[in-house]
């Protein structure tokens, strides 16, 4: 699976945070697990943006000043 940031909408923020096919995995082969799998996000300025999983997962606010 390959995943490519998108352009910003006309009139959308340019990003200032961004990172590309980000992949993470947990374990060793026989037990593996993608926590990442090629994720690519883009944050703008001003903007408060979550990123939330199940009960016990690793999650996160980010808040980027203008």
């Amino acid at each position: 699976m390959t995943s490519h940031a998108s352009q910003p909408a006309a009139g959308a923020l340019a990003p200032v945070v961004y990172a590309v096919d980000l992949c993470k995995t947990f374990g060793r082969q026989g037990s593996a697990v993608a926590a990442l799998d090629h994720v690519s996000v883009a944050f703008a300025a001003g903007r408060f943006t979550s990123i939330m999983g199940p009960s016990g997962s690793v999650s996160m606010a980010i808040e980027i000043a203008p």
